[in-house]
């Protein structure tokens, strides 16, 4: 006559599941906001939902179709920039302008590995003198607060 146990349980569960990642969702903004554990955030956006069922309900509201407006709306901006970028020329123009950027940085590129393998070892160590100045890694020349293998002993 009516619907069976393992459906009843299965839809039960559900609800209870759809409650709870309702639930959990203002929990980590309370996490988020007010820096407390998730076990106190989910106490208090419990209450919060208790005492003001109505400003939840507009919320949830407001969230929806503010989700649905970005969902529409961003789209449609960029296919309309898009369509006046490419119809007033500016587009191609653009990129033309970045593969030549590209061409030249590539042709840098291989420039600079010529230049390392014709000077051989000599390159490779001034270049790691340099890095070293840059980004010391050996753990004395770090000064203390940097120094993190310290926590592990």
């Amino acid at each position: 006559s009516g619907p069976s146990m393992p459906a009843r349980r299965e839809c039960c569960l559900c609800v209870l599941e759809t409650c709870l990642k309702y639930i959990t969702s203002y929990c980590y903004i309370f996490v988020a906001l007010n820096g407390d554990s998730f076990c106190t955030a989910c106490r208090d956006s419990f209450g919060l939902l208790q005492n003001y069922p109505a400003q939840m309900l507009i919320n949830a509201t407001v969230q929806a179709m503010l989700f649905t407006v970005q969902s529409v709306m961003l789209p449609i901006a960029c296919s309309v920039a898009a369509y006046f970028l490419v119809s007033s020329g500016v587009w191609p123009l653009w990129l033309d302008i970045l593969s030549a950027n590209i061409e030249t940085m590539s042709a840098l590129a291989a420039n600079l590995t010529a230049a390392a393998s014709a000077a051989g070892g000599e390159f490779v160590e001034q270049h790691l003198a340099w890095n070293e100045t840059l980004l010391p890694t050996s753990p004395s020349s770090l000064p203390r607060q940097m120094d993190l293998t310290g926590w592990l002993r």
